[in-house]
């Protein structure tokens, strides 16, 4: 990576392509990139429900900061 962190969120419906998109994009910047699916977090991770201020919310926070604090080593 070039020393400058950055994130890119995908949104959209189910079904829609985030997943595959998000994965062709670490495919792309390759080696040092995170990929957080808020679904895996939530559902599979922390087994939540969806919605505003989830206890999901605070986990995906910190783990874009990770992301944030290794891009930029």
């Amino acid at each position: 990576m070039d020393g400058v962190a950055k994130l890119i969120i995908l949104r959209g419906n189910s079904g829609s392509g985030k997943t595959n998109t998000g994965k062709a994009l670490q495919r792309k910047f390759g080696h040092g990139t995170m990929l957080i699916s808020q679904e895996v977090v939530r559902r599979e991770m922390l087994f939540v429900k969806d919605g505003h201020d989830t206890e999901a919310s605070q986990l995906l926070n910190e783990l874009a900061l990770y992301g944030k604090n290794i891009a930029i080593l």
